[in-house]
């Protein structure tokens, strides 16, 4: 599963105004993690479409962040609500994908991944589930090296078979990546 949800970090940074420029990749998306309210409780809605691929509605995502300033919701709120949002459908993703093909292993890798607050809203061992999220009764497992884009790792590196090192079995095991 790819999520290419770089661009939708960018999108909502810009939108409140956090970052419409940036200097290095990712600096939009830390600025809007920085600026999230940790006490908000509500989420933006982000249905999951088709059968293969399984999609995210994303624009709903983006609409719910773009209009809800002009209501008077202040921006670290609108923020914490995109970030809850987004992890609310990864983990809806990873339920349906669990449940019709038998994966219970979940492996997040790349940029977005590595943001604390979704990992924190989607994890099943974090400190905040997700607002109106099912339990997840996943497993999920954090990378100790990022692999270079592209997602390869020359064969001798470490870390290159970290995964084909473990025994996972009898469990199917789900590679989130986040790729532009």
């Amino acid at each position: 599963m790819t999520s290419s949800a770089g661009r939708l970090f960018d999108a909502v940074a810009a939108l409140l105004c956090v970052r419409d420029e940036v200097n290095y990749e990712g600096q939009a998306a830390i600025e809007l993690e920085q600026l999230a309210d940790p006490a908000e409780k509500s989420t933006y809605h982000a249905p999951l479409t088709g059968d293969a691929p399984l999609r995210i509605k994303e624009p709903e995502l983006v609409a719910a962040a773009a209009d809800d300033p002009a209501t008077g919701t202040e921006r670290p709120v609108v923020a914490a609500r995109f970030h809850y949002g987004l992890a609310a459908a990864v983990v809806a993703a990873r339920g349906r994908l669990r449940d019709e093909r038998g994966l219970n292993v979940v492996v997040p890798s790349g940029g977005v991944f590595q943001n604390l607050l979704l990992q924190e809203a989607g994890d099943r061992s974090g400190a905040r589930q997700v607002p109106g999220a099912p339990a997840q009764p996943d497993t999920v497992q954090r990378r100790r090296h990022q692999p270079r884009p592209g997602g390869c790792r020359p064969k001798g590196c470490p870390g290159s078979n970290s995964l084909a090192q473990r025994d996972l079995r009898p469990q199917r095991v789900l590679l989130m990546r986040d790729e532009y």
